[in-house]
């Protein structure tokens, strides 16, 4: 659950005046399955391969969008500061950083707008026992294009994202990204 509150909104009077929008954020992330489950006797593996993080965990962000006439550019920033699990397993901080820019286009009852920008994923290595552990943590950056349409109450977004560059744990596979 994520909650924002729209700290600023500047309207413009005529078409020459940039529009501003900021909004800030908190949240809480609560454990909904299974951390691990009964197949773990069977297919032991490391704790950081679970899909779920059995753990709660406080969200903070932040999102501005500035627009100029059609075109527009927009900043969305998010923490997640995690909680340790009943296993006394704690997965790492995460940082997430997107900026980009988008254009506006008007088919009357439909919008549609295409954008582009960049992707900074971080995480801190994770802890068991507030021991540090290998394969853990590091960091990534994507460049990121897609288009969002609106027609009313209804809207469908996409995004694609390709790797620049990448940090990520100990001992991962190479990819060809560098």
């Amino acid at each position: 659950v994520l909650a924002f509150y729209q700290v600023a909104n500047t309207i413009p009077d005529d078409s020459l005046t940039v529009r501003h929008r900021l909004f800030a954020g908190a949240g809480i992330k609560v454990p909904t399955g299974k951390y691990k489950g009964d197949e773990v006797a069977d297919f032991p593996m490391s704790d950081h391969l679970f899909s779920g993080t059995g753990s709660y965990d406080l969200l903070l962000a932040v999102s501005y969008i500035g627009k100029y006439n059609r075109l527009g550019w927009n900043a969305d920033a998010s923490v997640k500061i995690n909680g340790k699990n009943s296993e006394d397993y704690r997965y790492g901080n995460t940082l997430n950083v997107n900026p980009g820019v988008f254009y506006e286009i008007d088919f009357g009852n439909v919008k549609l707008f295409p954008h582009s920008g960049v992707v900074f994923e971080g995480g801190k290595k994770d802890e068991l026992n507030g021991i540090s552990q290998y394969g853990t943590g590091g960091y990534s950056m994507f460049g990121a294009v897609g288009i969002d349409a609106y027609y009313g109450a209804f809207s469908v977004s996409t995004d694609c994202r390709m790797p620049f560059y990448h940090n990520l744990s100990e001992n991962t596979p190479e990819d060809g990204v560098s």
